[in-house]
């Protein structure tokens, strides 16, 4: 009937979450690559270099996940010392890139930078595929919601 209440779906996987993204992923990823030499200006050879770094930057992220995974899939769990050290291997590949990305652009390209350029823009999200064979693990290791500090103390 037109009146029935729509049946609610059902959460999106982690592989919808990730085709969803992925399908606009490329369209934001070349805005903010025009943004960005609108306003630096740099010679043909750096924005090619640009394309370059983004690409070792997602084949590198790529294989830190891939290899992540494994390690989930054989623990069977994620420890908060994993996490910790996942991100970490992560926001190396990061910090890796902008040190790249300076010696590449122009001198001042950071320095006025207006705030748009987000270097996780450029984020491939189909780096992230690995981690759907350990999203059950994944998602039986995320800690029960909790305030800013952690866990309230135990009596």
């Amino acid at each position: 009937p037109p009146d029935a209440p729509a049946a609610e779906s059902p959460p999106a996987t982690f592989r919808e979450r990730l085709e969803t993204a992925s399908e606009v992923w490329r369209l934001r990823a070349d805005l903010a690559r025009q943004r960005l030499f609108d306003r630096v200006q740099p010679e043909p050879d750096q924005a090619a270099r640009f394309d370059v770094l983004m690409e070792a930057m997602n084949l590198r992220l790529g294989a830190a996940i891939d290899d992540w995974a494994a390690r989930i899939a054989a623990a069977d769990e994620v420890t908060p010392a994993m996490g910790v050290r996942m991100m970490h291997e992560i926001t190396g590949v990061l910090a890796l890139t902008y040190d790249e990305l300076d010696r590449t652009l122009p001198p001042a390209w950071q320095a006025n930078d207006d705030g748009s350029f987000e270097l996780v823009t450029f984020i491939d999200p189909e780096v992230a595929m690995p981690l759907i064979a350990v999203e059950d693990t994944l998602r039986a290791s995320r800690p029960a919601r909790r305030g800013p500090f952690g866990p309230p103390p135990r009596p």
